[in-house]
């Protein structure tokens, strides 16, 4: 037996979810058949706002009814359960069971409007977490290299005491080789106008090309270093300039923890 034809099970009814509503009205036929549609507005995973409409056909007998959608996406859904009093709930759909109250539409399209606003302000909150990675990858890149310039200013000015404690090793070296070929040159100069000077003569000639060979290997050495010194002077440069470009981007200094801001 029907539950009244002239109550039965038509008329309104309202599920609500944590991500959306549904909204089902149903219209009974003198034999115990069922039709009408299934509204749904949900909120996906990502944020965003599902809406479908579908139509339904079905059977009701007493408390008993059985209800199937002619598409939902892309698949036929068939769901069953019982009325007792203002509540339908049915089962074989998701969430299961669903609970409907009776209600009218004033009331579906209030659930609408905060649907729409639990899409808008998820969206909000998934693009700030997105901002969020976004600035953390970012700030882990830029103190990678600011760690990498912290070590190539190190190094590089390590490497520069290390020049310049040599420095005056080699100027002291070339002032002595520079007396001693003067020395050599005197020596000589004496030597020209003494009968058998020439042995003399040579050995001053060979000690005075062994220095001059000595000053040249300092003077290539001073270069190699000279050369050294501009060409990492210029490669750091360019490393900090990176860093200078990186440090455009990075987020301002009150986003930045104490440990960033101490490694600055």
């Amino acid at each position: 037996m029907l539950c009244g034809c002239s109550h039965g099970i038509s008329g309104k009814y309202l599920a609500k979810f944590t991500n959306g509503v549904y909204f089902l009205q149903l219209v009974e036929t003198p034999d115990q058949r069922i039709t009408g549609q299934l509204e749904i507005a949900i909120v996906d995973a990502e944020g965003k706002l599902k809406n479908e409409t579908v139509s339904i056909n079905g059977a009701v007998n007493g408390e008993n009814v059985v209800i199937s959608a002619s598409t939902l996406g892309f698949k036929t859904l068939t769901l069953s359960g019982t009325l007792s009093g203002s509540k339908l709930t049915l089962t074989g759909g998701e969430p299961s069971p669903m609970v409907f109250a009776r209600s009218e539409l004033d009331e579906f399209e209030r659930q609408v409007g905060a649907v729409k606003e639990l899409s808008r302000r998820t969206l909000s909150e998934l693009a700030a977490a997105a901002s969020r990675r976004q600035t953390s990858s970012t700030m882990e890149v830029f103190m990678k290299h600011a760690d990498e310039a912290v070590r190539s200013v190190t190094r590089f000015g390590a490497e520069v005491e290390n020049d310049l404690r040599q420095l005056p090793q080699a100027e002291g070296k070339y002032r002595t080789i520079t007396s001693k070929v003067a020395e050599y040159r005197d020596r000589a100069r004496r030597l020209s106008s003494a009968t058998n000077s020439s042995v003399a003569i040579g050995q001053l000639s060979v000690a005075a090309g062994q220095a001059t060979l000595a000053s040249d290997a300092i003077h290539n050495s001073i270069e190699n270093a000279q050369s050294t010194f501009l060409s990492k002077a210029e490669d750091l440069s360019n490393e900090l300039g990176k860093l200078d470009g990186a440090c455009r981007i990075v987020p301002p200094p009150n986003a930045l923890n104490a440990g960033q801001e101490a490694r600055r």
